[in-house]
């Protein structure tokens, strides 16, 4: 008996794995809000009440400010923490139990993309944003910069130089054509998908690259791994993993060299490599309190003077000339020759907090939450368009968490600019082409 228990452990174990994975995958949208929250949020803030955490801001004057704030760490700043993992479930479900079968019913519909459709519409996006980098000067600013500082500033001019449009095919619609290849790769389409797939990818990475900012790369990457682990047939927790330390390694390695850590000390290279192990640590602990530390500071300005940007109504103008992430980013770093440029944004329901109060916070979220509810009612198993669109919105997802609520959608990484080219392809399909 105990003989047999122990046979079937090893395909027990690979079944609750493949639970989990299929949970994961249908709840992709408000798990990666939930997650990506939880860590570079959540997580830093329970480290700034450590020892540790607080020798490591006490070494930065204008972050160590925040233990003399009289809102921090008070009950209802927990609250407001807390909030997502509070709300965001409850409404996820009531919004799959409502709306989940006439979405199912809807992407069944949904065709794929033609190799011939798919090589235009690559081909014209690719070629626009080239030419937009050339033009905006960014294969010969690239790597130009002796430290953090000019560093930050040739980002500014190159992206400077690119129109929002260009950004936006750069943000949203190549890495969902890239996506949608890796799904169709996945699926066995055929030799065409596979070239497809590593030719956008390799090239899209490149575009990330040259703008001279790790983050953008870095999502990039991490939506191909989240599409591995969706999509791959075979070992997708192994696959993940690999992509995973893959993922992180990128990351030391391409901050090393977006802050100039790589500069020659006395005419002697440094090993970029080398320098990324031995800042590993430091860059760790960046990584889990980037946003953490923004926190603190929204809640304390926010609660004591109100919203000083005034609100949804001002903020809804073009140009406003108060934001909240601006006014939060000079507040900290002062007048350090960004001020204006430099933003210090904060999840859905904490900028939502900084316009309104609770009531605008609870509304933004509320609000983001039904949004995450419509994207985890999209079948995995539809056409690869509606998986790649699953993908992307994962990807919103994050933002959700990173993000004032009208990121996700409107900025030039936003949702919106891949479902309009998505609803106008279908539409062509449906009513332009013979069936």
């Amino acid at each position: 008996m105990s003989q047999t228990v122990l046979h079937n452990f090893p395909s027990t174990s690979r079944l609750w794995r493949e639970v989990l994975r299929q949970w994961i995958v249908k709840n992709l949208a408000p798990f990666v809000f939930l997650s990506a929250f939880f860590l570079t949020v959540v997580i830093g803030n329970f480290l700034f009440t450590t020892d540790y955490g607080r020798r490591r801001l006490m070494e930065v004057p204008r972050y160590a400010v925040i233990y003399d704030f009289p809102t921090i760490f008070t009950p209802l700043y927990w609250l407001l923490l807390f909030l997502p993992f509070l709300l965001v479930p409850p409404i996820v479900v009531l919004v799959r139990r409502m709306l989940g079968s006439s979405i199912y019913r809807w992407c069944s519909k949904i065709p794929e993309i033609r190799i011939l459709d798919y090589v235009v519409i690559t081909c014209l996006a690719l070629g626009f944003v080239g030419y937009s980098l050339w033009q905006a000067q960014a294969f010969a600013l690239y790597g130009a910069g002796s430290d953090a500082v000019s560093s930050v500033e040739i980002r500014f001019q190159i992206l400077a130089g690119l129109s929002f449009w260009a950004m936006a095919v750069l943000m949203s619609i190549l890495p969902y054509l890239a996506v949608y290849a890796l799904i169709r790769c996945f699926r066995r389409s055929g030799l065409f998908w596979i070239v497809a797939a590593a030719v956008v990818i390799i090239i899209e990475s490149i575009y990330m690259i040259l703008l001279n900012m790790k983050w953008p790369f870095l999502l990039f990457e991490a939506t191909l791994v989240l599409t591995i682990f969706s999509h791959s047939k075979t070992y997708p927790y192994v696959k993940t993993s690999i992509g995973a330390v893959a993922l992180f390694a990128a990351y030391l390695i391409i901050s090393v060299h977006v802050f100039r850590l790589d500069q020659p000390v006395r005419d002697q290279p440094v090993s970029v490599a080398k320098t990324a192990w031995q800042r590993a640590p430091e860059m760790v602990f960046a990584g889990l309190t980037r946003m953490a530390t923004l926190y603190p500071f929204y809640y304390q300005i926010f609660t004591e003077e109100g919203s000083v940007c005034g609100g949804i109504r001002e903020q809804a103008r073009v140009g406003p000339s108060c934001r909240p992430s601006t006014y939060v980013y000079t507040r900290i770093f002062g007048h350090d020759g960004f001020e204006g440029r430099g933003t210090a944004p904060a999840a859905v329901h904490i900028s939502g907090y900084a316009l309104g109060g609770w009531p605008i916070a609870i509304f933004a979220l509320v609000c983001a939450s039904i949004i995450l509810g419509l994207l985890a009612c999209l079948p995995q198993g539809a056409s690869a368009l509606i998986g790649a669109f699953g993908i992307m919105g994962a990807v919103a997802g994050y933002h959700f968490s990173q993000l004032p609520g009208e990121g996700p959608l409107f900025y030039d990484h936003g949702l919106v600019w891949t479902l309009i080219p998505m609803i106008i392809y279908v539409a062509w399909r449906k009513f332009f082409t013979p069936s």
